[in-house]
């Protein structure tokens, strides 16, 4: 399985970040790339317990916690248009700066990285793909 505590794929990672650029094509989804460099952010924070989502409401806290091991339970990516937590969406176009995003991206694999699977905050761990 791949994931991000290997500081040599997180390298590959964050090379692949860098060699983004404000006029890269998104593949797919509406979000610009700031956007979505921020949105990426946000579930690296969240991994690591630095965001932390609202629990949700029963019956969706049940049924969440029956569907979580059949949507990560195996190396497969996650489907396009997969259901986020709304504290992954937290930029505004008027507020997403590319450069400091993409910063802010690098500066969260970096942490997460360094602190390792012991702190996080989550059971699953995030697969990233980046094209």
């Amino acid at each position: 399985m791949k994931d991000l505590f290997d500081p040599a794929l997180a390298e590959d990672i964050k090379q692949r970040i860098m060699r983004l650029h404000p006029e890269s094509e998104r593949r797919w989804g509406n979000m610009t790339l700031a956007q979505t460099l921020a949105h990426c952010t946000s579930g690296t924070q969240m991994a690591t317990g630095v965001i932390n989502p609202k629990r949700a409401s029963f019956p969706a806290n049940v049924i969440g916690t029956l569907i979580k091991p059949l949507v990560f339970g195996d190396d497969k990516p996650l489907r396009r248009n997969s259901p986020s937590s709304p504290e992954l969406f937290s930029a505004h176009t008027t507020q997403c700066d590319f450069e400091r995003k993409r910063a802010q991206l690098i500066t969260a694999i970096d942490s997460f990285v360094t602190k390792g699977a012991a702190s996080c905050a989550i059971a699953t761990v995030y697969e990233v793909e980046l094209r």
